[in-house]
Parts: C-alpha cells; sequence; structure tokens
C-alpha cells in the first residue's frame, strides 16, 4: 500500500514560508512516504500556491518520492480565481527573488 502526505498550499496572509514547505517534503520523505500531494483549488478563491508550480519545486528538492495533483475535475492546473497565482508565476514566487 503507498502512502502520500499533502503538502502545505494555502497561505492566508500571501507570505509564502519556502522553509515550511521544504522542511515538510523532505521529513515526509525522510519518514518513507511514497507521495507529495497537492490539489487543485476548484471552488471559491484564497492564497493558494497554483499545484504545477509546487509541484514543480518539490520535484526539484526530493529525490525519490513521488508527487501528485488532487482534483475533483479534470487536473488542469489552472484556477482563474486562484488570487496568489494572480499575482504573478509560481516559480518566480517559489524562488524567493
Amino acid at each position: 500500500m503507498n502512502t502520500g502526505f499533502a503538502i502545505p498550499q494555502v497561505f492566508p496572509d500571501g507570505t509564502i514560508d519556502l522553509d515550511e514547505i521544504r522542511n515538510i517534503a523532505l521529513k515526509a520523505e525522510a519518514l518513507g512516504f511514497d507521495d507529495l500531494w497537492t490539489q487543485e483549488q476548484v471552488v471559491g478563491s484564497s492564497n493558494s500556491l497554483e499545484p504545477l508550480s509546487l509541484l514543480s519545486y518539490l520535484a526539484a528538492i526530493t529525490d525519490r518520492i513521488g508527487c501528485g495533483c488532487l482534483s475533483l475535475e479534470k487536473c488542469s492546473l489552472f484556477n482563474p480565481g486562484d488570487g496568489l497565482a494572480a499575482s504573478g508565476p509560481g516559480p518566480h514566487r517559489l524562488s524567493a527573488e
């Protein structure tokens, strides 16, 4: 049986905590979890990091753990109501530049 772990991607104050994301991802990998999961925001709007950028970041910082996106519909990895994503491209925000 595979075990997965949901990565934080909602930041109510709009500030992405890369240390928290990195620490959780690396700890989940060290504990033997098989997958890290994101989700697409399909209802409402919040300061949520869009899944494709977050999955790219997770793939870059981990060695063996799998990554995936949970969606209630097709995982289009795009939500026009995503306020944080609208503020700039995800990889730029993740790079902390």
